[in-house]
């Protein structure tokens, strides 16, 4: 989840953060979404055990992301794909 006001972005930043946030959650595995991630420097895709906007089954069948941890209804995804130099 993103929480710009923590920081007081910018309403710029504040708009790209909700394209990138309703993009995902329409379709993560879509060309959009993936480039709009990959674009924020994006790595990793957290999804809580109380569930939210983003399809953990279109993430699992996606070949664009690999599970790295589960555990509790917790689970970590990595954007696969990215650069070493963006997630070593």
């Amino acid at each position: 989840m993103l929480y710009p006001a923590e920081r007081g972005a910018s309403t710029v930043r504040v708009d790209r953060m909700e394209q990138i946030a309703n993009a995902v959650a329409a379709d993560p595995a879509s060309a959009v979404a993936l480039d709009l991630l990959r674009e924020a420097g994006v790595s990793h895709v957290f999804l809580g055990s109380r569930g939210g906007p983003i399809s953990e089954p279109k993430l699992a069948g996606s070949g664009s992301y690999g599970l790295v941890y589960r555990s509790g209804g917790v689970a970590i995804y990595e954007l696969l794909g990215l650069p070493c130099a963006e997630v070593c």
